[in-house]
């Protein structure tokens, strides 16, 4: 512990160590230095006036009566008017020093840091910049902060500053940082260091933040890296708002906006700073000075964010001396986790003994306006590196642990494995037995059940459409008897009576041949001989059994099919096919209409076309129409009955084949069938 005090002392000594140059009633000549080749502040005292907007042309005064040398770099709430006023934070001033520098090539400098909250920028009688707007009331000015690098005019190693500051917003005003001189390079090569530890620690952060949140949503089981990780995105707000980060790269930032991000992520981070340190050292914690922490910072937090800035940075610094108290309070429980043994207490103890130092640092020197560089980031750097070495410490151990609960698993295991496999080997063979068993118990089912639906399907279709056809011969045999007996029947009756009888016949006949083969396919028993044939030896086969039914009624048979096509599969199936399809439309077509056949090739399959120009079929029959029913079928345009399961056939032909069927119809337009086949053995 010692050693720890020790090394914050020394952090605080380290840091207040300053360049002994300073200026003497605002004159500072470094004309003789040595050390011009480094950026050198400008502190000591400088001419000020209160209340007074002076420009070059006014000097010299006519009168001292106002002068008087104030300290730079410092907030003016300290200067006093007499011996019992201190000057008003809003308000307005010039401030006015001369600097002479050694004579030689190098191009001279400044760094303008952040000013409470605008300033006018004179060199040598000339207007340098303007950083927001400087006035006299509150509605003639404007606030800004815009630290930058600007060079002074190169002809001259004397330089004479006319600064006129104003602020209406801020708890504090002047020049409260100090501006920076020297040369070009150095001051430039300063700045790109500057940004690239800002971007360096923001990445870290961020990546950090990514990563806690991560691990919560992933495991869920610990909100202690959920508050890690507000921290760090806080840390990161309050480095991006306060530094050279934002200020260069987002130039036209509101001061408003700037200020609130800066105070808001210190007030907010002390509470979820907080709040991590409980999930982590719960049984150290007072919770009634925990509750009281977390309320203070987020009613601070709420007010800075909700209330006017010259009116919210009132609270900074009651807040800053609560931070004080609140740190000494964490850092009191952290050491008595150590002492009671809690695991990577003294990596955590380390980490958060410097992130405490360096906020008690920054807290102490914003209390009293000490020019000198801040720690915080060195800090929240050096406690994000413990809270890593402390998650891959906790990562190793869980692994250790891991392996060796696996390593004991592992000989659980060995030994059950040795007694489970001589009972898994008998289980095995009686499995096997059994389950050869099933397989052919389940064989037998399946062929059962498909010879009992075929079976059945076939008595359905003979029950219903075969029906049709006997009893239409009966009845025309039975009229045909009667009229011979009675003698009076007609030549043209006689006729008539026959054609019907035809007719019949026919119809009973294709359903018996669809059923016929229908029936062999469904119970696997039809010959499968799939071969390279050329379909317009079949189309012409088929043309030539359908040729008296186009005659009939009137129809043309247009063949658009190359003779020399040539697909594979089985012929007397296809055959079948556009029997039936052919058939189809034929009974569906209406006198005088073009029955089409068509192809489509590409380089595997032939798609064919049966297209007719007939009566259609209704949209809700599509979806239906290769599913089995027995009564789905329809009369044709001259009543003519169809077999009911000619489609189906079609449908169980085409899918052995390894083709597919599919229809587009509307009603009196006419229906197109189209199936695949394919051209090779593939």
């Amino acid at each position: 512990m010692k050693q720890l005090f020790i090394s914050l002392i020394c952090l605080f000594a380290v840091s207040f160590l300053q360049s002994q140059t300073v200026l003497d009633e605002g004159k500072l000549d470094l004309s003789r230095s040595q050390d011009f080749q480094q950026a050198i502040k400008i502190q000591g005292e400088a001419e000020f006036y209160w209340h007074q907007l002076l420009a070059p042309e006014d000097f010299p005064l006519k009168s001292d009566v106002n002068k008087r040398f104030v300290k730079i770099p410092h907030v003016w709430n300290d200067f006093q008017l007499d011996s019992y006023t201190r000057l008003n934070p809003r308000g307005y001033g010039t401030y006015r020093f001369s600097v002479t520098v050694p004579k030689g090539e190098n191009r001279v400098s400044i760094k303008i840091p952040t000013i409470g909250t605008s300033a006018l920028f004179y060199v040598n009688g000339e207007k340098l910049i303007e950083i927001g707007k400087v006035g006299k009331s509150e509605s003639a000015y404007e606030a800004m902060y815009a630290p930058q690098i600007i060079d002074l005019p190169h002809d001259t190693n004397h330089f004479e500053f006319i600064i006129q500051v104003s602020n209406y917003d801020f708890s504090v005003g002047g020049i409260w940082d100090s501006v920076i001189i020297g040369p070009e390079q150095t001051l430039r090569e300063s700045h790109n260091r500057s940004i690239f530890w800002d971007f360096f620690l923001l990445g870290a952060l961020f990546i950090a933040a990514i990563y806690f949140l991560a691990l919560y949503f992933l495991k869920r089981d610990s909100i202690w890296h959920v508050y890690f990780a507000l921290a760090c995105l806080l840390a990161a707000l309050n480095v991006s708002a306060s530094d050279e980060f934002v200020l260069s790269y987002i130039p036209g930032i509101s001061f408003s906006v700037l200020i609130k991000s800066e105070i808001v992520s210190f007030y907010a981070g002390v509470g979820v700073l907080s709040l991590y340190l409980y999930e982590l050292f719960k049984s150290y914690f007072h919770k009634w000075v925990l509750f009281t922490i977390i309320v203070v910072s987020f009613i601070m937090s709420g007010i800075m964010i909700f209330l006017p800035t010259h009116l919210s940075a009132q609270t900074i610094t009651f807040y800053q001396f609560f931070s004080l108290i609140a740190l000494v309070y964490l850092l009191f429980v952290v050491v008595r986790a150590i002492r009671n043994g809690a695991r990577g207490g003294w990596v955590f103890l380390l980490g958060f003994f410097v992130l405490a130092g360096a906020i008690l640092h920054d807290v102490i020197i914003n209390l009293s306006y000490i020019p000198t560089d801040t720690m915080s980031r060195v800090g929240i750097f050096v406690f994000l590196i413990s809270q890593i070495i402390l998650l891959a410490d906790r990562s190793v151990r869980t692994k250790m642990k891991n392996e060796k609960l696996t390593e004991k698993l592992n000989e659980v295991n060995q030994q059950l494995e040795s007694q489970v496999e001589e009972r898994t080997e008998e289980l095995h063979n009686s499995l096997r037995e059994l389950k050869l068993a099933q397989q052919k118990l389940e064989k037998t089912n399946g062929e059962l059940t498909k010879a009992n639906e075929a079976k059945n399907k076939y008595l359905s279709v003979i029950g219903h459409d075969l029906r049709g056809p006997v009893s239409g011969i009966k009845v025309a045999l039975e009229l045909l008897l009667d009229d011979l007996e009675k003698g009076d029947i007609e030549r043209e009756e006689l006729t008539d009576t026959i054609k019907a009888l035809t007719q019949n016949a026919n119809s009973a006949y294709s359903l018996l041949v669809n059923l016929f083969d229908w029936a062999r396919s469904q119970m696997g028993v039809m010959s499968f001989t799939p071969q390279k044939f050329r379909v317009s030896k079949i189309l012409n086969d088929v043309d030539a059994l359908l040729h008296k039914s186009l005659e009939e009624k009137d129809l043309e048979l247009v063949n658009n099919i190359p003779q020399g096509l040539e697909v594979y599969g089985d012929p007397n199936m296809i055959s079948t096919v556009f029997r039936n399809l052919i058939s189809n439309a034929i009974k569906f077509s209406y006198p005088g209409q073009k029955i089409t056949l068509t192809c489509d090739q590409n380089e595997q399959y032939v798609e064919f076309a049966v297209q007719d120009q007939g009566k259609g079929i209704p949209l809700e029959k599509q979806e239906k129409l290769f599913e089995f029913s027995a009564k789905k079928s329809t009369r044709g345009t001259k009543q003519e009955k169809g077999t009911g399961i000619g489609l189906l056939l079609v449908k169980d032909f085409i899918d052995q084949n390894n083709g597919k069927i599919t229809v587009s119809s509307s009603p009196d337009k006419g229906s197109t069938f189209y199936f695949t086949l394919p051209l090779n053995n593939d």
